[in-house]
């Protein structure tokens, strides 16, 4: 069982990590990033790759600021679920406890985040991307919540077990 505390811990760490280098990268950079996801869906949708270039223009960076708010909401749920996991399994206690001691983990991490933004070359500190950070931490914290305090991987077992 510790080796599966050190995994969780190592996937928390590497989930910050993630989104230390995201959030290294100058603005130019970051925008690209998620400017050639954005024109890359756009590229394969059916109905809209045919389109008028000025249209597709718009609909990409309309597409390019949904991106960049979900991948802050699905790296900070990452982190939430990862860091729950991991408190949950390495510490005694309340679960209650557990999960709050997660996000507010995740929610400072959120902030240090955004500090650290500042001294990034055209990035800057946004009290809403805090609020979606936190936002998606607290779902994923959620989620993993319900599945232990129900035993859902407890039965999951035992359903597989029954089939083999």
């Amino acid at each position: 069982m510790e080796y599966k505390k050190t995994i969780l811990w190592i996937l928390s760490f590497a989930v910050m990590v993630c989104i230390f280098c995201l959030s290294s990268q100058p603005a130019p950079e970051s925008n690209e990033l998620s400017k050639g996801v954005a024109e890359s869906i756009i590229d394969k949708t059916p109905h809209i790759k045919d389109l008028p270039p000025a249209e597709k223009q718009s609909l990409a960076i309309d597409l390019n600021r949904k991106i960049r708010n979900y991948a802050h909401f699905f790296l900070f749920f990452i982190l939430g679920t990862a860091l729950a996991l991991s408190i949950s399994f390495s510490y005694g206690g309340k679960l209650h406890d557990k999960y709050v001691i997660a996000l507010i983990i995740s929610i400072i991490y959120a902030i240090s985040d955004e500090i650290h933004q500042i001294f990034v070359p055209g990035r800057s500190f946004q009290f809403t991307d805090i609020l979606t950070d936190s936002a998606g931490s607290l779902l994923g914290i959620a989620i993993i919540g319900f599945i232990l305090k129900r035993n859902v991987f407890a039965k999951l077992v035992k359903i597989t077990d029954k089939k083999s």
